[in-house]
């Protein structure tokens, strides 16, 4: 995997599934940060075991969706998973947008 952006954004809502992971659903009310990696297919494989993705009409825990995705230097179409089918995973909104630097509470 080639990191291509440390810092990239799309127009979503993050939430704490209270799993250990987060979740997104499409918002226009919202940004979710994250990274933005190049992968090959083996580790897209890699990645679709990871998220519960069975490919289009499976029983998917997360939905993958090409979306414009931007970086302070481009705009890109990058897979992202989402939950939109899996509302139940999204009852606790981190409003930061981020992971990793989620205020207290």
């Amino acid at each position: 995997m080639n990191c291509v952006a440390e810092c990239a954004w799309i127009q979503a809502a993050l939430y704490d599934t209270g799993n250990g992971y987060p979740a997104v659903i499409l918002s226009e009310k919202g940004t979710v940060y994250g990274e933005l990696y190049d992968v090959n297919p083996s580790e897209l494989q890699k990645l679709d075991r990871l998220e519960g993705y069975e490919g289009a009409g499976g029983v998917n825990l997360y939905e993958r969706k090409i979306l414009l995705v931007q970086t302070e230097e481009a705009v890109y179409n990058a897979y992202v998973y989402t939950a939109d089918h899996n509302l139940e995973l999204c009852e606790n909104r981190i409003p930061t947008g981020d992971w990793i630097h989620q205020s207290p509470g």
